[in-house]
């Protein structure tokens, strides 16, 4: 009897042994992430009683500064913000880590555009991922806040005829939209070629910081098209291009580049 006790006890250490080693193992850290820094506000990652705000469509820096607990090689720090159709991340390049050293990374992330969230604000999270060759990934969290400026315009898009030839006209055509909190009434797109000396102004109208399913009129966004016509006495080459969408209260640009060619004869 006793001996069927002896073995069960030694039996139960034994498990808890393995169950204490397997736990060990699983969390086992190679790294401890601790300071994260956004548009330089500080915050403890994993906080979630500490949210930082961001402004849509606004280039944010991001630090995060670790700790090695271990040596490890082919290290990698990726930032990203999940949940949108364009991926929003920045990463670093692989290198090593030494056991008790303290590393500095630095980021710049774009805040997506209202056009990809519904509210005037949402609760997203920054996500900060530290991997490495046979180690765990170690994965920690930051809660923002994305939010509209009062005034903002966005320029969505601009696509352009790239190249045309001397007398032609250059077709820009443009996606505005208003990413702010209040409506912008007014609201021009202008598209000019600086080196040419041409420009051209059309009226986009009134835009709302949110579409109105029930009412065509009222828009958050517009497209528009602008004609460039090329002088026939212009110099063949590569041409500076300027768009910019504005009214009294905000303006947004852009500037892209149009080949002018001689015509061709034959």
């Amino acid at each position: 009897m006793k001996s069927k006790t002896r073995k069960a006890v030694l039996g139960f250490l034994l498990m808890s042994f393995v169950i204490v080693f397997a736990l060990n193992t699983v969390i086992a850290q190679f790294v401890d992430v601790t300071e994260v820094e956004i548009n330089g506000l500080t915050a403890s990652p994993n906080d979630t009683g500490q949210t930082i705000s961001v402004t849509a469509s606004e280039t944010i820096p991001v630090l995060v500064k670790f700790k090695a607990l271990e040596n490890a090689s082919d290290v990698k720090v990726k930032v990203y913000i999940e949940g949108f159709k364009n991926e929003v991340s920045d990463e670093t390049s692989r290198f090593h880590v030494i056991k008790d050293n303290t590393y500095v990374k630095r980021f710049s992330l774009t805040v997506p555009s209202t056009l990809d969230f519904d509210d005037l604000t949402e609760e997203l999270k920054l996500l900060v991922r530290v991997s490495a060759r046979e180690q765990d990934s170690e994965e920690v969290f930051v809660p923002l806040e994305i939010q509209r400026e009062l005034h903002s315009l966005n320029l969505l898009s601009v696509d352009l005829t790239n190249v045309v030839v001397l007398g032609d006209k250059v077709t820009v055509d443009v996606v505005v939209e208003n990413n702010g909190n209040e409506r912008l009434n007014n609201v021009y797109v202008k598209a000019s070629i600086p080196g040419l000396g041409i420009s051209r102004t059309v009226y986009a109208g009134d835009l709302s910081p949110e579409q109105d399913i029930s009412d065509d009129d009222i828009n958050d966004a517009v497209n528009k098209v602008v004609y460039l016509t090329i002088p026939k006495n212009t110099v063949p080459g590569n041409y500076e291009l300027e768009v910019e969408a504005y009214n009294y209260d905000a303006s947004s640009k852009a500037t892209t580049r149009v080949v002018i060619e001689d015509v061709k004869t034959g």
